[in-house]
Parts: C-alpha cells; structure tokens; sequence
C-alpha cells in the first residue's frame, strides 16, 4: 500500500517508474535500518533526569541476571527506598540491598525482604 503510493506519487512529479522503484527501495533500507537502530523497549528507560530513585533502582535490578526474575517491589518512601517481596536465599536479598544503596540518588535502603520458600 504505501509503496503503491510512493509510486503514484512519483509517476504524478514526472519521475520514471525507475526513480519510484529506486526511491521505494530507499524508504525500506532507511526504515529497517531505524528499526534495528532503536530498540522497541529498553530495560533504561526508567533513567531520565526526573526518575525516582526507586526507578533507577528497577532499571538495576531488570539488568542483574540474579535478580531480573524475582519478585521484588521498589518503593520510594520517606526513609529511602524500601524493597519488599521475597527471595529464595539470603545472598540474593544481600545483593539486591547492595545494588540498590550503591544506586545514584539513593540515600537509604529499608529491607523489607523475605527469606525462604513461598
């Protein structure tokens, strides 16, 4: 459809049927190069000047392959961030303590998790 387009465009200007084909195989090298270019989604993008430190601290823990699939809640609270669910082992809780206090604008760390099977 919107290469049907680009062609009756091309033809209306008085450009050869060539020059639309070429222009067509343009805007799709262009569009697949953007596409490969930006990602759909970026595990960042909680990141921007105006995030919360409880943002940065989820962008942390999607990047951690230890912590990435647990269920672990981030909340910004008045006595810092406070990290609540619950982890299978004591190392994963002491890990994700750490990643969140050497986070940048993180001031406090409340743990708040739960050791031990569900």
């Amino acid at each position: 459809m919107r290469t049907a387009l680009v062609l009756a465009v091309v033809t209306l200007a008085g450009c050869t049927r060539e020059d639309g084909q070429r222009l067509a195989r343009v805007g799709r090298l262009a569009g697949e190069k953007v596409r490969d270019a930006a990602p759909a989604r970026t595990p960042l993008d909680d990141l921007n000047p105006e995030a919360t430190p409880a943002g940065r601290v989820r962008a942390r823990f999607k990047l951690d392959a230890s912590l990435a699939e647990l269920p672990i809640q981030v909340v910004d609270g008045s006595d810092g961030v406070h990290l609540r669910g619950r982890v299978a082992k004591s190392e994963q809780a002491e890990w994700a303590v750490k990643l969140a206090q050497e986070t940048t604008g993180v001031s406090a760390v409340v743990n708040e998790l739960a050791v031990g099977p569900p």
